[in-house]
């Protein structure tokens, strides 16, 4: 099990988390995510990536008027295919608009970004769909 401390947004102040993750291997691969941060408590599994367990977690947080401050919750970010098949997911493209990703736009899904990076599991799909119609 792998261990990452995480900020995040909690009423209009920070507060320290602690991700932990792993994924499991049998005929799938399976990821799972257990999330603390002050009385926040959160736990997932069975999910194919570990970009959807921080999906999941994200959307869980915003229910309670909270955001983590973590590049996989940049609206502009979003994991490749291949990223997800062979890593879960824990590296990320950060997109621009009319731009091919590159390698040197590789983030960390866990490594802290602002603020004003940070928006919700929806405008980043749709961001993630812009971007792809912007290459076209």
């Amino acid at each position: 099990m792998e261990r990452k401390n995480v900020k995040i947004l909690r009423d209009g102040h920070t507060e320290e988390g602690i991700i932990e993750f792993h994924k499991e291997v049998s005929e799938e691969i399976i990821w799972h995510l257990n999330f603390i941060s002050g009385g926040i408590k959160f736990s997932t599994s069975n999910e194919i990536s570990l970009f959807d367990c921080l999906c999941a977690l994200r959307t869980f947080l915003a229910e309670r008027n909270a955001c983590i401050l973590c590049n996989g919750a940049r609206i502009d970010a979003y994991p490749s295919r291949m990223s997800i098949q062979m890593g879960g997911g824990r590296k990320l493209y950060v997109l621009r608009i009319g731009e091919q990703a590159v390698l040197k736009d590789m983030v960390d899904i866990f490594d802290e970004t602002t603020i004003d990076k940070i928006g919700s599991v929806a405008e980043q799909k749709d961001f993630y769909r812009k971007w792809l119609s912007s290459l076209k």
